[in-house]
């Protein structure tokens, strides 16, 4: 057989075995369909908002235009707590609980040559933080909340109330008084002034130009 017709043979069966393949892989994917959708769903399944085969649109149960959305109850979920008194009863709750455990801290002595160990109770602060994962909240829900007109009130008092608990702590010496300080933004800043270089220099040229002041 001349090299021309053999090329030419060789085409001709890559082309065939090239279909061949397509065909299987066809098949394949078909029966693999099949499997996962059920027979009944793969050949009933048609693209979305093209015409069936038998010449009917597509069902759409809302027609063009419609305004179901402003039937909405509400806007979005719905808070975890809806009113004021579901919010101070669960910071209330918080309260008793913070109350309740106190921080217990071991402190080691030495009395009449032998080492003494015993339990000091110290109370807990109240925090904001602590309110809110009590409350199972972030802080920033907390946040929303409080600039909310439902419940703006409460969380205002309940604000004052961690406030009051920390302040009257820290005077007492219960907790440490630089700490809450800053907590509570009562931190205060001395502004020193220094003199430059340049300011310096502009004085020394004063006093050697008017005198040294002297006293009387």
């Amino acid at each position: 057989m001349p090299v021309s017709g053999l090329m030419a043979h060789l085409k001709g069966s890559n082309q065939q075995l090239r279909s061949f393949n397509r065909e299987l892989l066809r098949l394949f994917h078909t029966k693999k369909r099949k499997t996962l959708l059920g027979t009944s769903q793969c050949e009933t399944t048609e693209p979305r908002g093209k015409r069936s085969a038998r010449g009917k649109p597509p069902v759409n149960p809302f027609k063009i235009g419609n305004k179901a959305w402003q039937n909405r109850t509400t806007s979005g979920r719905r808070p975890k707590y809806q009113s004021p008194e579901a919010v101070w009863d669960a910071a209330a709750s918080y309260f008793k609980r913070v109350d309740a455990t106190p921080l217990i801290t071991e402190k080691v002595f030495c009395s009449r040559g032998a080492i003494v160990r015993t339990e000091i109770t110290t109370p807990r602060p109240f925090t904001l933080r602590g309110l809110c994962l009590h409350l199972r909240i972030s802080f920033q829900t907390w946040r929303r909340y409080r600039s909310s007109k439902a419940l703006g009130t409460v969380c205002e008092i309940i604000d004052d109330v961690i406030y009051d608990q920390k302040f009257t702590g820290a005077v007492v010496g219960i907790f440490k008084a630089n700490i809450i300080a800053r907590e509570l933004g009562l931190t205060y800043r001395r502004k020193a002034k220094y003199m430059t270089s340049s300011s310096s220099g502009a004085l020394a040229d004063f006093y050697r130009e008017h005198g040294t002041p002297t006293a009387d």
